[in-house]
């Protein structure tokens, strides 16, 4: 790590001595430098200077060398918790005869920095809009340090503060497993005309804890239901055949297993801090929904999300309108690559489809009068909108929430999707299996629900807005990973590939 020593040098009163006016002015000169600071791989000096000022600017570490010496021992084995120890300074904070001034405001940053990862995690790269301005922060990191650093064992503070859930317990299991299996684990297998055969598909099955050990099982059906658990732990379809998706989760490299669970990791400790009594959560890579009621699964469903060409953007955001009987306008995307070629084919497309033309000023117009021959992506003055019910591509109802991204979560007429285990097909939209289940919780009446569940098939419907009172957060995740009903890990596929 590149650093500039003469502005420290400047401010030491002797080489082994220093006072509190040298660190103040010196965090001083960090918070007003950032290349400075940058060049000593400080991030947010304001906070180590928040740290500081709490204690009056008086160094710490002189004082407390058994918590310091506990610090630098957890952060040696940072890797076994997907952390990475070079970025909290260690190799700098190892070496002998190191500047005091240098060595004390660096050690207290990367324990800063390293508490901080270790319980709330980063936000996560995936996370695309934060529309709640959601902070991962449910405690004072500087007050439960000054309240704990005279205790002596950092080792215990993590413990005490670390996330204590389920999926995190079992994510952080799996990941030391990986971490500290032999490489040749990892050697891709082949195809054989038994399961008895085939040993590196055993040994991989004794890993994943599927089959106790190798020569336990010699039976061809007991190593068929051990290969559906595996199936099982990954997402597929349990059919206990070695077909391509089978093979090729069991083909993963050990480094794409590692990323995708400490990128997890990372994710959970984020939201570590989500204490919202009420909310609404889409997984992308399950590509399911749950409404959360203290702390409590009240309603549960598939949904569809967006294709990896047309992908669901993972954010934070909240539920502020139930719309009722929506059109559907269509987006100029699909206008002109989708639906422009079947309207030049047959001007029919557009009645079958119960769709209407729009001009400028939203009047509806005949579409048999247009020449829609000559028209490209470049000419067509014209917006697409689709007659609301039953036949709607929306379905009967919708929910809205701020984004910058023009997607909602919405009801289909293509209900049999829902029963694909490859249920990414959407051009971004979330598309709901239990939609009026999900409006009768968020409004409260399930009458009128039902009600208007009634009137679908009416013609010339327009659309019954309502307010969702109070607003009810969203959030919409990019995790890779989940508890299954046995309480086991379970893999689901990064379909956009965003785990690097």
């Amino acid at each position: 790590m590149k650093k500039v020593y003469f502005s420290i040098i400047l401010l030491l009163v002797s080489a082994t001595t220093f006072a509190q006016e040298n660190i103040e002015s010196l965090l001083k000169q960090l918070c007003e430098d950032p290349v400075f600071a940058k060049q000593l791989s400080i991030t947010e000096p304001s906070e180590l200077q928040d740290f500081y000022k709490d204690n009056n600017f008086r160094p710490i570490w002189h004082e407390n060398k058994a918590f310091q010496e506990s610090f630098i021992e957890e952060l040696r084995k940072a890797t076994q918790y997907g952390l990475n120890p070079p970025d909290y300074h260690f190799d700098y904070l190892i070496q002998p005869n190191i500047n005091q001034l240098e060595y004390e405001l660096l050690c207290t940053h990367a324990m800063l920095t390293y508490f901080s990862d270790f319980t709330f995690g980063c936000k996560p790269k995936t996370l695309a809009f934060n529309g709640i301005e959601y902070q991962n922060r449910s405690i004072n990191t500087p007050q439960i340090l000054h309240q704990n650093i005279k205790y002596g064992s950092f080792a215990k503070l993590l413990e005490k503060y670390q996330v204590s859930s389920q999926h995190y317990r079992k994510t952080l299991e799996v990941f030391q497993q990986l971490l500290n299996a032999p490489d040749s684990l990892f050697i891709p297998i082949n195809l054989s005309k038994t399961f008895v055969e085939n040993k590196g598909l055993q040994q991989k099955l004794v890993f994943w804890k599927c089959i106790e050990s190798l020569s336990t099982y010699e039976s061809e059906i007991i190593l068929t239901e051990a290969l559906k658990q595996f199936q099982e732990k990954f997402n597929l379809e349990s059919d206990g055949k070695l077909g391509t998706n089978t093979l090729k989760a069991l083909n993963l490299g050990k480094s794409q297993l590692l990323n995708q669970l400490k990128y997890d990791l990372n994710y959970i400790r984020f939201l570590n801090a989500w204490k919202f009594p009420t909310y609404l959560w889409v997984n992308i890579p399950s590509a399911e929904f749950s409404m959360i009621e203290a702390q409590t699964k009240t309603l549960s469903m598939r949904v569809i999300v967006g294709n990896p060409k047309t992908p669901t953007p993972s954010l934070i955001s909240t539920i502020k309108q139930c719309i009722f009987f929506p059109y559907w306008f269509v987006p100029s995307s699909i206008t002109i690559k989708e639906m422009l070629p079947q309207i030049q084919k047959d001007v029919n497309y557009l009645s079958n489809n119960s769709i209407q033309v729009l001009d400028q000023k939203w009047n509806v117009i005949d579409e048999t009068t247009l020449p829609w021959s000559s028209f490209n992506a470049k000419n067509f003055p014209y917006k697409l909108r689709q007659v609301a019910g039953c036949d709607n591509s929306l379905g009967i109802v919708k929910f809205n929430f701020d984004n910058p991204f023009t997607v909602y979560l919405h009801d289909t007429n293509a209900k049999k999707l829902f029963q694909k285990g490859n249920r990414w097909l959407s051009h971004g939209c979330i598309r709901l299996e239990k939609p009026t289940e999900l409006a009768e919780k968020l409004l409260g009446n399930p009458s009128l629900i039902q009600k208007l569940v009634t009137q679908q098939y009416e013609p010339d419907l327009k659309p019954i807005y309502f307010q969702v009172q109070p607003n009810v957060p969203l959030l919409i995740s990019y995790l890779c990973s989940g508890i299954n009903e046995k309480g086991d890990l379970i893999f689901y596929s990064d379909v956009y590939q965003k785990v690097r």
